[in-house]
């Protein structure tokens, strides 16, 4: 029997779980080019290849894998948001045309928040791609400038996302919130009945 109070508990415990932080993942990019910080998780694709011409863009390549801890960076040209959707339909089976592409000015680290399912991170002379694998997430993204990685370009350029149909959090609890709630007064009502 449901009654007011249990409902209460029941919304106590939920919004306990949904608050508790998630711990965040680490991905090595392109064997230490960079590392990006994912919290509360992401995974980045690594192995497969990608095939491209100048003047064709990706023309195809082999499917990846996705990894909680490496992500490789794939070179191909041109760099924009039609050729990084092609690249990650081959590596990932995705099917998208075009993506929402971001400068971010060759910088050495950044920090962005995105609801995104996947990314695409231009990083000196590669890309590497990331699966959004928890809804609203937040990357932190270091490049190491260091003389091992001379003449791979400077720095992150840009940020091309990917889908996005996500619910977020706040919206999830309000909807299992105004659930349990409704549950407790039909049960209140067919006990009164």
């Amino acid at each position: 029997m449901f009654s007011l109070k249990s409902v209460g508990i029941a919304l106590a415990a939920a919004f306990a779980v949904i608050a508790q932080p998630a711990a965040a993942s680490t991905l090595t990019i392109g064997g230490g080019v960079a590392t990006i910080s994912c919290s509360p998780s992401c995974a980045g694709i690594f192995g497969g290849s990608v095939t491209s011409a100048p003047s064709l863009g990706v023309t195809g390549g082999t499917p990846g894998a996705l990894s909680g801890s490496v992500a490789d960076l794939y070179s191909f040209s041109p760099s924009n948001p039609a050729s990084e959707a092609k690249a990650l339909n081959v590596l990932a089976g995705t099917n998208f045309t075009t993506g929402v592409q971001t400068d971010t000015g060759g910088v050495s680290s950044l920090k962005f928040s995105t609801v995104s399912s996947w990314i695409a991170l231009k990083l000196g002379a590669g890309t590497f791609f990331i699966n959004n694998t928890a809804g609203p997430v937040t990357l932190f993204i270091t490049y190491m400038k260091s003389a091992g990685n001379a003449g791979r370009g400077g720095g992150l350029s840009h940020i091309t996302e990917f889908g996005g149909s996500v619910v977020p959090v706040p919206g999830a609890v309000w909807l299992m919130g105004a659930g349990l709630a409704g549950l407790g007064f039909a049960r209140r009502r067919k006990k009164t009945a």
